[in-house]
């Protein structure tokens, strides 16, 4: 995702898979390097994502998810926020993260 931000002439119109924080919202559908990018409104560490609400079912923003769709390296999202977007997104997969070990029994 760096690489799409930082030189995004390099991957336009190319199809890419990346992982991220992704939050579904009303004019906001985006995915942010980190969820602190999110909380602090850096709309410039994040690319807008076109997603279709069939994908949305199964999905609950925000979290982090592996994004797959075509890289617009000239499209930017609501008001123009976002460093590019990622259109016709083929897969929306939740990153279900690690979880916390139990403590041993005393």
């Amino acid at each position: 995702m760096l690489e799409l931000i930082s030189v995004p002439e390099r991957f336009k119109d190319r199809w890419v898979r990346v992982m991220g924080f992704v939050v579904i919202e009303f004019e906001g559908n985006a995915i942010y390097l980190h969820a602190e990018d999110f909380e602090h409104s850096m709309t410039r560490n994040a690319l807008w994502i076109d997603v279709r609400d069939a994908q949305l079912a199964h999905y609950k923003s925000p979290g982090y998810a592996i994004v797959e769709g075509q890289f617009q390296a000239n499209v930017h999202g609501h008001l123009e926020l976002f460093s590019g977007a990622i259109s016709h997104v083929q897969r929306l997969i939740p990153w279900p993260g690690r979880t916390t070990p139990k403590a041993p029994p005393k």
